[in-house]
C-alpha cells in the first residue's frame, strides 16, 4: 500500500491580535518539503510522523513524507499570506505523491486564519476538490482539537 504524509501543526488563539507569520515555522519552528530530510527529522524525534512512519515500515507499506509544517508556540491567527504559503506548499507536495492509497494527515485540530476560522476543514476541502483525490484520509488531531461538520464532510 502506497501512504503519503503530511504533519501541520499549530495553535491558534483567536484572543491574541498579533498574526502569525510564516516565520513562526520556516526559521523558529520546523519546514521541510523533502522525503530524506523528513524522515531524518522523524528519527531525531517522538513525533505524530515519527510513529507513523515506524508502523507503517513494520508493515511494509510503501511511505511517502511530503510536508511538514510546525510551530510548538501557539499564537495568534495565521496571517493571510503565511496560510497561502501554508496551504499552496502542502497542496503542491501532497499532488507530488499522489495516487496515494492512503493520506495520513497530522493535524493539530484548531488553527484559524485571517478570514478562515476552520482551517484543517478549509485544508481537506482543497484536497478533495483541488487534487481530486477520492481515496481514504487518516486525520489524527491534538486531544482537544475543535472537530468541525467540515473536516467530517
Amino acid at each position: 500500500m502506497k501512504v503519503a504524509l503530511a504533519q501541520f501543526i499549530y495553535e491558534s488563539n483567536t484572543f491574541n491580535p498579533k498574526e502569525t507569520e510564516i516565520t513562526a515555522f520556516r526559521s523558529h519552528g520546523v519546514w521541510l518539503t523533502e522525503a530524506a530530510e523528513i524522515r531524518e527529522w522523524a528519527n531525531s524525534n517522538r513525533s505524530q510522523m515519527s510513529g507513523s512512519l515506524d508502523v507503517l515500515a513494520a508493515a511494509n507499506h510503501e511511505t511517502h513524507p511530503c510536508f511538514i509544517a510546525v510551530c510548538g508556540s501557539p499564537g495568534g491567527r495565521l496571517s493571510g499570506d503565511c496560510y497561502d504559503e501554508i496551504r499552496r506548499t502542502l497542496l503542491q507536495r501532497l499532488q507530488s505523491v499522489v495516487p496515494a492509497d492512503v493520506l495520513i494527515l497530522h493535524f493539530h485540530g484548531a488553527v484559524c486564519a485571517v478570514g478562515v476560522d476552520d482551517v484543517e476543514g478549509e485544508l481537506l476541502t482543497a484536497i478533495r476538490q483541488d487534487l481530486h483525490y477520492t481515496g481514504r484520509i487518516v486525520l489524527s488531531l491534538d486531544l482537544h482539537a475543535n472537530i468541525t461538520t467540515t473536516m467530517l464532510a
